[in-house]
């Protein structure tokens, strides 16, 4: 393979990485479409940003087992 034609598989294999990245990137925004958040769910963030702080945390697995899992 010569100069040229490696030069030039590469700058192909670059191109289509670049289309694949722009695809991901378009499935990704249509299936995790970003919005606001709610003037609640700041205040719960919050509060149990507060609660976390104070070491009054709920444990994870308590959590999944309230809810089932």
């Amino acid at each position: 393979m010569t100069k040229i034609e490696e030069s030039e598989l590469l700058e192909k294999i670059y191109n289509e990485i670049v289309l694949i990245k722009e695809e991901l990137d378009e499935i990704k925004y249509a299936l995790v479409k970003e919005e606001e958040p709610q003037q609640d769910e700041i205040e719960e963030l919050n509060e149990s940003h507060k609660e976390m702080k104070r070491g009054k945390a709920k444990n994870w697995t308590d959590v999944k087992k309230g809810l089932g899992y």
